[in-house]
């Protein structure tokens, strides 16, 4: 049996298709690998650190604080962007101290977020919220009255607990 010598051409088509193929898989990786496919800056190189919070007996309201049945209907939303882990759990712990009904979890955005309250035109509970968390906010912005919670609270990059 006589044995068929591999061409020049063969040999550039096998070994061009297993380089395109290479190159395909990394940019696949690590397309899928990076769930931000959009960057605003580049980043030459990102720091990461984790910070963990512990609440202190000045995070807590004062004994003087005491929920009324208003406070008690009023649902909260807790929203944290600091990145600082424990933090939108710890201010749950605060606000339903204080009496009100609090949901709470932690997101990430590329853009700097500033902390905000919002709440629905008929309730009031902006400044009590704002004292009791320090926030730096002066001001609530409206959110629709069929939204489902009362007030939202976003924990942002200029929050300092």
């Amino acid at each position: 049996m006589r044995r068929k010598k591999i061409g020049f051409d063969t040999l550039f088509i096998v070994l061009g298709t297993c380089l395109l193929v290479g190159l395909g898989a990394v940019i696949l990786y690590n397309f899928f690998n990076d769930s931000r496919l959009i960057r605003s800056n580049p980043v030459v190189e990102q720091a990461t650190a984790t910070v963990t919070y512990s609440p202190t007996s000045a995070d807590s309201p004062s004994p003087t604080t005491t929920p009324t049945v208003a406070q008690a209907k009023i649902r909260v939303q807790v929203i944290n962007y600091t990145g600082i882990t424990g933090l939108a759990e710890a201010t749950k712990t605060t606000l339903e101290s204080a009496g009100f009904e609090v949901s709470c979890g932690n997101e990430t955005s590329l853009k700097a977020v500033k902390s905000s309250v919002s709440e629905k035109p008929e309730v009031n509970a902006f400044s009590q919220i704002s004292k009791i968390l320090n926030m730096p906010v002066r001001s609530a912005t409206h959110s629709e009255s069929s939204a489902r919670f009362d007030v939202i609270v976003i924990l942002g990059d200029d929050y300092r607990p």
